[in-house]
């Protein structure tokens, strides 16, 4: 009986990690079509500035969109993909690339 509860447990926790994945990626799909107006399928420094320039954060702070853009671009091509925006942002990363371009 034990082997039989533990297995729907696990079965259970199988399914609310998956459902809150596709949560996750679904809404990370309509973040993504927001933001890129253009539609070419990239988020560029201009739109991701357009986004976020009226919007803070929890504690009411003013969104450094440029910050955040280069924390995301994982790969320094200066565009986001809908793979970059799912990912979490690299703040140390973003600093440094913010300090080397000001230099």
């Amino acid at each position: 009986m034990r082997i039989v509860k533990f297995m729907l447990l696990l079965c259970a926790l199988c399914f609310i990690t998956t459902a809150v994945a596709q949560d996750k990626e679904a809404k990370t799909k309509k973040k993504f079509g927001w933001i890129d107006t253009n539609k070419d399928n990239a988020i560029d420094l201009a739109e991701m500035i357009a986004f976020y320039k009226d919007k803070t954060n929890k504690k009411g702070n003013k969104i450094d969109a440029e910050l955040l853009f280069l924390g995301l671009d994982a790969d320094a091509n200066n565009s986001i993909t809908l793979k970059e925006l799912g990912q979490k942002v690299n703040w140390k990363a973003a600093k440094e690339k913010r300090k080397a371009n000001n230099k």
